[in-house]
């Protein structure tokens, strides 16, 4: 009888480690996995917009946003992903541009002033949000979705400088959780047409 007790109380025991192990093991998993990396990206902002205006994250709660970080001095990647995003925007339909939000976030607020933000963003849609702040809410913004940034001076006598920036584009949700991401290779219509089907499959 005493034996058959053991029995079962090492045979719960071996459950019960087995089970640990098993949550343990899923965790790591999940840790490391590209979703969980996902799920953490969540736009966190408190930043100035285009019109001199203190805006933070929470103000777009209810609206899916567009974000994209760079630079006004940027040679080609940002303006031409502007422009993609701008002709992407147009052919939308109109339902799902009420419910979007496109967000432009400079990484160069040493010379991206709300002034030259509110021109810059402007010439592509007027439609579109231009925002910035001071060096130490930017990579705040940056780091809360995971976008990298670095200054690289290419004239020391004039001081003229560039910023590597990663160039992904990203869809957030009406809380600003992440929702997708888009790269550089899409065209317009390719944009339009993820930005459609992702807001429509949330509804």
């Amino acid at each position: 009888m005493n034996r058959k007790k053991n029995l079962i109380y090492i045979s719960i025991f071996v459950l019960i480690i087995i089970s640990i192990l098993s949550i343990i093991l899923i965790n790591e998993s999940f840790q490391n996995s590209t979703y969980h990396k996902k799920s953490l990206i969540k736009s966190n902002f408190n930043l100035i917009d285009q019109n001199s205006k203190i805006v933070t994250n929470e103000d777009f709660y209810g609206k899916f946003t567009l974000i994209f970080f760079g630079f006004t001095f940027c040679p080609d990647v940002c303006p031409n992903t502007l422009n993609k995003i701008s002709i992407a925007y147009d052919l939308l339909q109109e339902d799902i541009k009420k419910s979007l939000k496109v967000i432009f976030i400079t990484v160069d607020p040493e010379r991206d002033n709300f002034r030259i933000m509110n021109k810059y963003v402007s010439a592509f849609n007027k439609e579109f949000i231009g925002l910035t702040g001071s060096e130490k809410r930017i990579k705040q913004a940056a780091d809360s979705m995971g976008v990298y940034f670095k200054k690289n001076v290419i004239n020391d006598t004039t001081n003229e400088y560039l910023i590597d920036h990663s160039s992904i584009k990203f869809l957030m949700d009406k809380k600003g959780s992440y929702l997708a991401h888009f790269s550089r290779d899409l065209s317009a219509e390719e944009l339009s047409k993820r930005i459609s089907e992702k807001i429509k499959n949330y509804e």
